[in-house]
């Protein structure tokens, strides 16, 4: 099962990430219902694993903490594959990814080695940006300001399955897990 630990974002700014979405004049634009922060990808795992996962992630003691929102950014190289928005990397967002890794590792399901780079995916670009598109994509990175979003009070993190379809990816969350203070315990679907 394909699976990733994040940061729901979709209740707290989904309608503020979808008036963007709108604005940018290339590329598809990622569900609300999809819209996270990425802590770790694990890629593909067991049911064992995410089961053994589950109690390790369960185990971790996560104060609540302000998620900020840092402006457009593009990723995938020298012809983007997405655009994104960045999100400060505060000490406590580096904690729980730090606690989030060392769980999975713990339990053998190590997440990807690529260097944390917090950002919310908001439009995919396929195949690359073709024509005049990456033209377009950059008119409209130089004429916008940084967008203002609110700052989001983190009270959780999830562990979610990614079905992958021809069209796009449907996420599942599989378990929630509620920083101190905000909930009961998690229980694996």
């Amino acid at each position: 099962m394909r699976a990733f630990v994040a940061i729901d974002l979709a209740a707290a700014l989904g309608a503020e990430i979808v008036q963007l979405q709108a604005q940018v004049p290339v590329g598809r634009s990622v569900p609300k219902k999809n819209l996270h922060l990425t802590v770790a990808f694990l890629g593909d795992q067991s049911a064992a694993a995410l089961e053994a996962l589950h109690e390790e992630l369960d185990a971790l003691t996560v104060e609540p903490f302000t998620l900020r929102l840092a402006g457009f950014e593009p990723l995938g190289g020298s012809v983007p594959k997405v655009l994104t928005l960045r999100v400060d990397p505060c000490a406590e967002l580096l904690a729980l990814e730090n606690g989030v890794r060392r769980a999975a590792r713990l339990v053998g399901a190590a997440p990807e080695r690529k260097r944390f780079h917090p950002h919310v995916t908001i439009t995919r670009f396929g195949g690359g940006l073709k024509g005049n598109e990456a033209a377009r994509l950059g008119h409209f990175l130089s004429t916008q300001s940084v967008p203002v979003l609110p700052e989001v009070m983190a009270t959780s993190f999830s562990l979610f399955e990614s079905v992958l379809t021809p069209e796009r990816a449907v996420h599942h969350i599989l378990a929630d897990y509620p920083f101190v203070g905000f909930g009961e315990a998690p229980r694996l679907s």
